[in-house]
């Protein structure tokens, strides 16, 4: 298990939402970090963009120009733990498995001895075996796509989600959807994919802080968007409250708009978890459509959430507050349910979600940390919402 906290902004030229996207999109693959590239030598070209793939393991890269020719060059690639490596070629990507990068001739031409080193570190998804695997990946349009599988904490289960971008400069909205299937069929386009759902979460095209947590069954994240706007997702398996032979696939789907509706992060009419644009609850609701989970029939369907939902709210409500004991907070379990007196074909209690609670706001502030026993929680609140029910706790996977 594992989690990342950090922030995207464009100074890299591309928008926020595209920068977003690859972290989440990294991050679930296992990638490591690269750092202390350096340089010594008598050409002026650089070594872009290195990065530890899910196989990089912690150590460092030594990368040695051992023939040099006008305007390009060969140079050697040797890990301190994998070992020589195939030879890179200036201009001509370079992956491995573990690294990738690629050499760019600058305008004084590389000669034989000069070198590139730079340290690889092993992610925490990777070296805990939780690496989701991609099916598909297109960044050919506007709109990117990956598509994942998980394999559960069994290790032999498949679990499919995924994640896209859309944006539009115009009206001024930058977001990322969250995205659930029941398969996967190679032949397919990523819509075409069995059970296709998705939902929008708003971001934008300048900074943006995310707090991501996941494990090998579900991803769970939430964003900062501005200075008081934060925007969620979940998608991925829960726990059920039934058998794996009872109930084949507990998967769900958590964001905040109606399909990939043309809304930036101010736009009222979205939430999470059934949370409305007045702080009030949704139960089933059509007119929403930001949530969708497998029923044991394996039916897709909009589940309620409790507490959250106010058919089961009787205590978190708006006109109860539950507070503090003496600066503890109790973290009430968000569970996936049906009321029977609104759908005769799906009702009950279904399960709860992965490492996400109700928690009171009273006294509380979004981003702080709790801390039970030896895990942590962060604090968020409902969009920018700041009323005592309009907060949830997410766990950060270790």
């Amino acid at each position: 298990m594992a989690n990342i906290i950090g922030y995207v902004d464009n100074s890299n030229g591309q928008s926020a939402h595209y920068n977003f996207f690859n972290v989440l999109r990294e991050f679930a693959l296992g990638y490591g970090t690269v750092s202390n590239l350096t340089y010594t030598g008598t050409g002026n070209g650089t070594l872009d963009n290195p990065k530890a793939l899910p196989g990089a393991v912690t150590e460092t890269w030594t990368i040695t120009c051992t023939a040099a020719t006008t305007d390009g060059g060969t140079f050697s690639v040797t890990g301190s733990v994998s070992g020589a490596q195939a030879d890179a070629e200036v201009g001509v990507e370079y992956d491995n498995g573990f690294v990738k990068f690629l050499i760019t001739d600058g305008s004084t031409d590389f000669v034989v001895g000069d070198e590139f080193t730079f340290d690889t570190t092993q992610s925490d998804v990777s070296a805990n075996g939780e690496n989701w695997e991609e099916l598909i990946y297109d960044t050919s349009g506007s709109n990117w796509k990956t598509m994942l599988r998980g394999k559960g904490l069994t290790g032999s289960e498949n679990i499919y989600i995924g994640f896209t971008t859309y944006h539009d400069v115009a009206n001024d909205y930058y977001n990322i959807s969250a995205c659930m299937f029941t398969g996967y069929l190679p032949s397919e386009t990523f819509a075409n994919q069995p059970g296709y759902k998705y939902s929008g979460i708003p971001l934008y095209k300048d900074r943006v802080d995310y707090w991501i947590t996941l494990n090998a069954q579900r991803i769970a994240f939430c964003c900062k968007v501005d200075v008081s706007y934060y925007t969620s997702g979940y998608v991925g398996k829960f726990f059920p409250y039934a058998t794996p032979s009872q109930y084949p696939y507990p998967v769900a789907m958590f964001g905040m708009l109606q399909g990939n509706a043309a809304s930036d992060y101010t736009a009222g009419n979205f939430g999470y978890f059934g949370y409305d644009a007045n702080g009030s609850y949704y139960d089933y609701n059509t007119t929403l459509m930001n949530y969708w989970f497998v029923t044991p029939a394996n039916v897709i369907h909009m589940p309620c959430v409790s507490p959250f939902s106010n058919k089961r709210n009787y205590l978190y409500g708006s006109t109860n507050t539950l507070i503090d004991t003496q600066g503890e907070y109790p973290l009430v379990p968000a569970e996936i349910y049906f009321p029977s007196m609104s759908d005769t074909d799906v009702s009950g209690l279904f399960g709860k979600l992965d490492g996400i609670f109700w928690i009171s706001g009273w006294n509380n502030t979004a981003e702080s940390t709790l801390t039970i026993g030896t895990d942590d929680y962060i604090i968020f609140k409902n969009k920018g919402n700041s009323a005592d029910n309009q907060y949830y706790a997410m766990r950060l996977d270790k």
